[in-house]
């Protein structure tokens, strides 16, 4: 029998993200980015119809429930976003982070950069929402600062097992 093909034990379960050990790991970054994107769609999404249907709760129009939703005044409703935006945003950093066999840092960088794409393509559209400037800056540098946190919690937790 020929066993030139036969797959060893010794690279049968081998990840191709994980074999060189200081090689970048695409994979580990989107999926750290697609916590944070789909984590601040679906919690955000939630949170305005929780809110919506609490408004409308209290007698106010759904006109006026989505006018205050989006006014970006301080609201309960903006605080307990930010708090589920900044959890969400350190956990893409810690999954990309996780994933990678190495430089977490890296992996939490590039995940919140492109997590933070997402807000750029949500805003280039012909809709004439005008955002006010501190949000659009928030908005570009929490994912960025968060994915680096996250990153940094997930390394400082398994300081032994990877490398910066």
């Amino acid at each position: 029998m020929d066993n030139r093909f036969e797959v060893s034990d010794a690279v049968r379960d081998l990840d191709p993200d994980r074999i060189d050990g200081d090689r970048f790991s695409w994979r580990a970054a989107l999926l750290g980015a697609a916590v944070g994107v789909g984590g601040q769609t679906y919690g955000g999404t939630l949170l305005a119809n929780l809110s919506i249907w609490l408004m409308v709760a209290q007698g106010r129009s759904v006109k006026e429930a989505y006018a205050q939703l989006y006014s970006f005044a301080l609201s309960p409703y903006l605080v307990l976003s930010l708090v589920l935006l900044t959890l969400v945003l350190l956990l893409s950093g810690q999954v990309a982070a996780s994933l990678a066999r190495s430089r977490p840092y890296l992996h939490g960088l590039v995940a919140g950069l492109m997590t933070s794409s997402f807000y750029v393509v949500m805003t280039v559209n012909p809709s004439g929402m005008v955002i006010p400037a501190w949000y659009g800056w928030m908005s570009l540098t929490l994912p960025i600062a968060a994915g680096l946190a996250g990153a940094h919690l997930y390394a400082r937790k398994h300081a032994g097992t990877t490398r910066a």
